[in-house]
């Protein structure tokens, strides 16, 4: 039964822990970069363009919380987890070739492709929540 009372609230929360989660993940990628730096390798320093591309990277994740919070509160537990995810993994592969090179530049292909790939990606994230419990 959806909880339209609770839609706020979720899609708010769901915004706010993607964003956090996509900035943890770019924490990961600094501790990478830090390890590399540390064997002697060189790594070159980020560019305004990396910035863009990571800031788009954190507000992918943001826009595929608030679709998991708006499913949370439309659908039951499970089927708003595997949408919210396979719709969210397409938000966050489509905001990362955003930031990257603009949605303008993709050819045909890429607007096959890309999509494919994020619902791979939800695909994999949900099954490892579901498993999760």
């Amino acid at each position: 039964m959806p909880q339209l009372s609770r839609l706020p609230r979720n899609v708010l929360l769901g915004a706010a822990l993607g964003a956090l989660l996509g900035v943890a993940l770019i924490g990961v990628g600094l501790l990478r970069a830090g390890l590399v730096l540390l064997s002697g390798a060189k790594v070159t320093p980020p560019s305004s363009q990396d910035v863009k591309v990571l800031t788009f990277y954190v507000g992918g994740f943001s826009g595929a919380g608030a679709i998991v919070g708006t499913a949370r509160s439309l659908l039951p537990k499970t089927a708003a987890l595997v949408i919210g995810c396979l719709l969210g993994g397409v938000v966050v592969v489509l905001a990362i070739a955003a930031g990257d090179q603009g949605l303008g530049a993709l050819d045909r292909t890429d607007w096959i492709v890309y999509p494919i790939l994020g619902m791979t990606f939800g695909a994999a994230a949900a099954i490892g929540l579901l498993r999760k419990g």
